[in-house]
């Protein structure tokens, strides 16, 4: 009769615990989502973003505040003029509309006069408008400032099409050689076509095309011969 009684004292305390311990583990999982590593990857991304877009925002408020500063300089000076006339000239050459010149490079770049190997690609012997995208792309890493290609300025809404042994850059065909002028650091923008890293590298080591840049103490860049064409864009009130 005892052994019976202890036998059921024993399996209620074995149901009691049994029944507690499922209950914090119900718990648990209620306090403590199942999350993928996709979504922690999402996360980190619109951080990120978030951080970049305060940095972008508080860089900005520097700058009007810098030119706060500046107009109230000039007011108690008198010389608002002279502000207003630095604030024109640097946006004309913001909009590409006056002639710019400073220390850069020249890159010249050529379709190659080897012999086409054996079942060999014509394409690999021929500058393509790709190839001076890159290459245009290398120097604004690189911190060009200005560009131009065959005398064009480069612009926001510069288009470069390849047409055979051509290419066209605003609306005017060039033929070779083409070259590209950048101002800019000298060194920093020479670096960046002639780094093993670099794209114009590629074309020069492993396709053999002729790729070659100089520096230059001064390079001088047309300002863009035409107005922009504005189609849809408007200034937003309040800014």
């Amino acid at each position: 009769m005892k052994n019976s009684r202890d036998k059921i004292i024993i399996g209620l305390t074995v149901f009691f615990v049994s029944f507690m311990l499922i209950i914090n583990i119900r718990n648990t999982e209620l306090d403590y989502d199942f999350i993928r590593l996709e979504t922690v990857e999402a996360f980190n991304v619109e951080i990120s973003e978030t951080k970049e877009a305060i940095e972008a925002l508080e860089d900005y408020i520097e700058q009007k505040k810098y030119q706060i500063e500046e107009y109230q300089a000039a007011l108690r000076d008198g010389t608002l003029e002279d502000v207003l006339a630095a604030e024109v000239s640097r946006q004309k050459m913001n909009s590409h509309l006056t002639s710019l010149k400073g220390p850069g490079i020249t890159v010249t770049l050529e379709d190659s006069d080897r012999e086409l190997e054996q079942g060999e690609d014509p394409n690999n012997l021929i500058i393509h408008d790709l190839d001076v995208l890159n290459i245009l792309n290398d120097l604004r890493r690189a911190g060009a400032e200005a560009l131009a290609i065959n005398g064009q300025r480069v612009t926001s809404q510069t288009q470069i099409k390849c047409q055979g042994a051509t290419i066209t850059v605003n609306d005017v065909t060039y033929g070779q050689p083409f070259i590209i002028e950048a101002i800019g650091n000298p060194d920093t923008l020479n670096a960046a076509i002639n780094a093993p890293t670099s794209y114009a590298y590629i074309l020069r080591e492993y396709y053999e095309l002729p790729v070659g840049s100089e520096i230059s103490d001064e390079i001088l860049i047309n300002a863009f011969d035409r107005e922009p064409a504005l189609n849809y864009i408007e200034i937003q009130e309040g800014d």
